[in-house]
């Protein structure tokens, strides 16, 4: 996978879990599970960590600090990037 195919993965899911269920924020633990399980990729919590914070240095999700890891929250520009093409190949 690309890094724009990946940063679009955590986009959508971040969408997703926001949508339905109870939380709208996913640790760098979370991203590097949800690689594994949905896509039988292995990201190593580093890249996730690095991958998470792209997309808080693009503005398009909010960075929580929540724990002590790299933690990812849903905003309102993280629609309008799943709707932009920059993060798709």
């Amino acid at each position: 996978m690309t890094q724009n195919q990946k940063l679009h993965a955590i986009l959508r899911h971040l969408d997703y879990i926001s949508n339905h269920r109870s939380k709208s924020i996913l640790t760098a633990s979370d991203v590097s599970r949800y690689f594994f399980k949905e896509f039988e990729v292995e990201i190593p919590l580093g890249e996730a960590q690095r991958l998470c914070q792209l997309l808080i240095d693009k503005n398009v999700v909010t960075d929580v600090d929540a724990s002590e890891e790299v933690c990812i929250g849903y905003s309102n520009s993280t629609s309008k990037a799943l709707q932009n093409s920059n993060f798709m190949d």
